[in-house]
């Protein structure tokens, strides 16, 4: 499973919430503009808000975050974050301290935490700035950018 992210003119939520089918199809079309997280968006999750499931307001809401919309594939229903949602988002994600997370990411608590995708024996995933600072750095982009054109977030596990 990976997760990918899309930006939504506020206008357009609406036209999302009501069809189900336009949300299956802007999944399936991509945006090379969008976020793609690929299969690291569990450990990041972990990494931010401290659990594997919880989703708590700010930052907490960036991967697991949003009202569910349109159809569930077999991952679960694609998530929709408002425009306010999304700013709330990008000003927490930017205040983030890298040391809370580097203190988090440890492979045996991602082991034992269960953190998709249960590769964390491997050693090769130890190393935080090769590994997180990438994925983070394009999470924080997208919020900002959604954020500052005042647009909505769509969010599916693919």
């Amino acid at each position: 499973m990976r997760l990918v992210g899309f930006r939504v003119p506020a206008a357009g939520t609406r036209a999302l919430r009501d069809d189900p089918a336009r949300v299956a199809a802007m999944i399936r079309g991509g945006d090379p503009a969008g976020l793609d997280l690929d299969k690291l968006w569990h450990l990041l999750h972990y990494l931010i808000t401290g659990t594997a499931w919880e989703v708590s307001r700010g930052a907490g809401q960036a991967i697991l975050g949003g009202e569910e919309i349109g159809g569930d594939d077999g991952h679960g229903h694609p998530r929709l974050l408002t425009p306010d949602v999304v700013a709330e988002v990008a000003d927490a994600l930017d205040t983030l301290a890298l040391a809370t997370l580097r203190a988090r990411h440890r492979l045996q608590s991602l082991t034992a935490a269960d953190i998709y995708p249960n590769v964390w024996d491997d050693p090769c995933w130890a190393d935080f700035d090769e590994i997180v600072v990438p994925f983070l750095t394009a999470l924080r982009r997208f919020y900002r950018s959604a954020a500052t054109a005042g647009d909505a977030v769509v969010l599916a596990l693919t």
